[in-house]
């Protein structure tokens, strides 16, 4: 459980390099104690995982790449608005979950940069990409983390003119941590439920339907 760093970087490259899906999620356990003193190491191993053809490697590289931004958080969040701008969907993904796994540590501090560096993805027409954002990331954790935050972005976002931002919005609160803000939820949802995009508007609607579904005693039919 202890071996020294470079024992681990050492077998983390070996694994690296092997087909197996077991070895790659292996190198990535490995490398993950090391990302506040080999984060070099540690970027390249994120990189290289996060566009592995195979679904379930991908998600070992947001776990990793979210265990370093846990533990060297300045650094990686550097890094991470860097991929956010020129790396493709795959990495896109990877850094939106990173930050969701990043958000469970509560650190107050972290609020305004997590939802920073979500942001440029909220414009993301990728359906890998948007698809664990404003349900998955936003929804399922950063509300839950940083309620009064993430409402605040959401109030912001949802006036925003690109329709994919204001759809992550609307899907922000088809989660069960969403029912749970439906007091501060439910305007949104109303004003979006009316958009004149089709996509916001159906989006909005899915969510009152399961916001209705868990919050009957605040979403009247």
């Amino acid at each position: 459980m202890g071996p020294a760093s470079i024992v681990r970087r050492d077998w983390a490259s070996r694994l690296l390099s092997h087909p197996r899906r077991v070895d790659k999620e292996l190198a990535a356990i490995l490398l993950a104690p090391l990302a506040r003193t080999h984060p070099a190491e540690v970027e390249r191993a994120a990189l290289r995982l996060a566009r592995d053809e195979r679904w379930d490697v991908r998600e070992a590289a947001a776990v990793l790449l979210g265990e370093a931004l846990d533990v060297a958080f300045d650094h990686f969040h550097r890094a991470c608005r860097t991929w956010m701008d020129k790396e493709e969907p795959r990495v896109r993904r990877c850094i939106v979950v990173a930050a969701k796994y990043a958000a469970r540590s509560r650190a107050p501090e972290r609020a305004a940069p997590l939802l920073d560096l979500i942001e440029p993805a909220l414009r993301d027409r990728d359906e890998y990409v948007r698809r664990n954002l404003g349900p998955f990331a936003i929804g399922d954790q950063l509300l839950r983390s940083y309620p009064e935050e993430t409402i605040a972005r959401l109030e912001k976002w949802a006036k925003d003119p690109n329709e994919v931002v204001r759809w992550n919005v609307a899907m922000a609160f088809s989660s069960a941590t969403g029912a749970k803000l439906a007091e501060q939820g439910l305007p949104l949802l109303r004003e979006l439920e009316a958009d004149e995009s089709k996509f916001v508007a159906r989006a909005a609607k899915a969510s009152l339907r399961r916001m209705q579904k868990r919050r009957p005693d605040v979403v009247l039919v």
